[in-house]
């Protein structure tokens, strides 16, 4: 387990919640300018579940279901972790075919903001 690391890297279904329920809410409930600034709706369809992450409005709704999105996002547990950990560059995992991206090209380059934390 990398010390450094939000998250140890695997891919149980509980990580991904824990990531998109507890540190993304967090992230971007800390970060109100950053939700206000990219204003759209993010799909993320990671393994076999997908999370609806709502930037509309403040405080962001993240919920764990399937909606119409402006951006939808299409990658594995494993490599969504190594971008949150910043241990994979979101332009590289889309390069590499490991992120597949649906909808409004222009929102995915926000996804590092909002996948990586401080």
């Amino acid at each position: 387990m990398n010390v450094h690391s939000y998250f140890y890297i695997g891919d149980t279904m509980s990580e991904i919640k824990a990531f998109f329920d507890e540190k993304l809410r967090s992230h971007l409930n800390d970060n109100e300018d950053l939700v206000e600034d990219i204003d759209a709706t993010y799909l993320f369809n990671v393994d076999n579940e997908s999370w609806y992450v709502d930037l509309t409005m403040f405080p962001p709704v993240i919920e764990a279901k399937t909606d119409e999105a402006d951006c939808t996002i299409g990658i594995t547990s494993e490599d969504l972790m190594a971008i949150a950990n910043k241990e994979l560059d979101g332009m590289s995992a889309y390069m590499q075919g490991k992120l597949k991206i649906d909808g409004n090209m222009a929102l995915s380059l926000r996804l590092q903001s909002i996948l990586e934390f401080d």
